[in-house]
């Protein structure tokens, strides 16, 4: 997580302050990877093997594996990989605007590149020239592919304006799923038919509900990287893909609402002491208790906030902060479809594209006030009724069509309490059975108004404030216990 200072040079990386001097190779060294401004890919590397990968289960030596404790307790805290650092000692990833260096000793280095941030958030854009590169990114890529341009539509501002940037309409394949319980009155699927309908652009919901099976694929593409919370987009795209021509594009909405306006949910606060580095980590809830682990990260904010000090000042600098923290969690929009055989594309990551958005004038971006307007005139406002989002419905659904097995907490205990993953598996377990009663409760509701009674029943059978955390916790262990039976299985085959 490198930034430019006011001179134009560059930062140390985090957790090793004095470490890109330290490393830096000679003039004879290979690039071996390279990031771009925000990270958007993410390279790991084995410091001690020597192994480089874009795949974090590739760089793992399995029989010698340890656990680092500061990566592991920061990987429950912000649920995947920050900081450069992983659960496993020795394993680390390549922060943005760097490249890794192999020298002719073997070992690895990491050294920063040129980026020329803060000459592009210096100027000032317009909506014209937003949209204008917009098209540009889409219209290069429409060009270059052959097939369908499929388009994951919720109907919300960024698929909307994907939407509306792709020339070839008669190509435009839109498929939508919801996230609410039923899937049909949810607000993306309200919206994105009614989008569909105004834009004249096949359409197709795609119900969910499954993807507890998807859990190992998850992890073969995942690992300890990320928690496990995106299984419903491989069942999402194992159906859109068929549905679609091979190696078809895709234009993914990622980061969109990180750059395109300052709302009150993705305008990260000042940061002025390294405890508030904590809840600088976005993660909207997806992630589990870190004073459970044996470990501290607090060595790991101390550093994060003093080599970040100057932007966390800074409104635009700390957004992009946020964004390349984020990035290894986001990454997945772009790595599914990729394994469904489609090409993802994110126009919003496109440098170009970001600081154009970053820069136009604040009483517009204030509330995306700028999309707004355009969608109005361009009669696609569509802010139709439905339901909202409702993640413990939706959860719940899908846990009692594929209930989840208990975690170990025997092997857990080695990272964390074990009183901590016995809590999990209790809460997680009768979701499905509790969710059952909720449904029978508001139905009797509906039929009798018995509104006092039955609230009463429901308080007493639902500990819903508890269910979403736990299930948060459970998908953020998975992978961790996953780490650790690969681990005993290597070194019991290498016995």
């Amino acid at each position: 997580m490198n930034e430019q200072n006011a001179d134009g040079e560059r930062d140390g990386g985090v957790g090793d302050l004095d470490r890109t001097e330290r490393v830096r190779g000679p003039s004879t060294a290979t690039t071996v990877a390279e990031t771009d401004w925000i990270g958007s890919r993410p390279v790991f590397y084995n410091e001690r093997s020597g192994a480089v990968s874009t795949e974090i289960n590739d760089v793992i030596d399995f029989a010698e594996m340890e656990i680092d404790p500061e990566g592991l307790a920061a990987f429950l805290a912000a649920g995947y990989c920050v900081f450069e650092r992983t659960p496993v000692r020795h394993v680390r990833f390549l922060p943005s605007c760097s490249r890794l260096l192999r020298g002719p000793d073997d070992a690895l280095h990491v050294e920063p590149v040129s980026c020329d941030l803060t000459e592009r958030l210096e100027r000032r854009s317009s909506v014209p020239e937003v949209l204008e590169r917009l098209r540009a990114v889409i219209g290069d890529a429409e060009r270059d592919s052959q097939g369908d341009i499929v388009v994951p539509t919720s109907g919300g501002y960024d698929s909307r304006l994907l939407n509306l940037m792709v020339d070839d309409r008669a190509r435009l394949q839109s498929f939508t799923y919801g996230l609410c319980e039923p899937q049909a009155d949810s607000r993306e699927v309200t919206r994105a038919r009614e989008l569909s309908r105004r834009l004249g652009v096949r359409w197709t919901q795609v119900p969910l509900g499954r993807f507890h099976e998807r859990l190992e694929e998850w992890n073969a593409l995942f690992g300890p990287a990320v928690h496990a919370h995106g299984m419903y987009h491989i069942e999402f795209y194992a159906q859109v893909a068929p549905q679609v021509q091979p190696a078809s594009l895709l234009l993914t909405g990622s980061l969109g609402d990180w750059f395109a306006g300052r709302t009150s949910r993705l305008s990260p606060q000042p940061v002025s002491c390294p405890e508030e580095v904590r809840g600088f980590l976005p993660s909207s809830g997806l992630h589990a208790d870190d004073r459970q682990a044996w470990g501290s990260w607090r060595s790991l904010r101390e550093a994060y906030f003093e080599a970040h000090r100057a932007t966390l000042t800074d409104a635009r600098l700390r957004l992009i902060d946020a964004v390349r923290l984020r990035v290894m969690l986001l990454h997945y929009l772009v790595k599914i479809p990729e394994w469904a055989g489609l090409r993802p594309l994110a126009p919003y990551a496109d440098i170009g594209v970001a600081t154009a958005m970053l820069t136009l004038p604040e009483e517009l971006r204030e509330g995306r006030r700028w999309e707004a307007e355009y969608f109005a005139a361009q009669g696609v406002d569509v802010e139709t009724a439905g339901t909202g989002n409702d993640w413990t419905a939706f959860y719940g659904a899908a846990l009692r069509q594929v209930p989840v097995a208990p975690l170990d907490v025997g092997l857990l205990r080695e990272v964390v309490r074990p009183d901590y993953v016995a809590w999990v598996n209790r809460q997680v377990r009768p979701l499905g059975s509790a969710a059952e009663v909720e449904l029978k409760l508001v139905r009797r509701m509906q039929r009798t108004r018995g509104l006092r009674r039955a609230g009463h029943q429901l308080r007493k059978v639902s500990p819903a404030p508890q269910r979403l955390p736990a299930y948060h916790a459970y998908m953020t262990l998975f992978p961790l216990q996953r780490l650790l039976q690969r681990r005993d299985l290597a070194r019991r085959a290498s016995a």
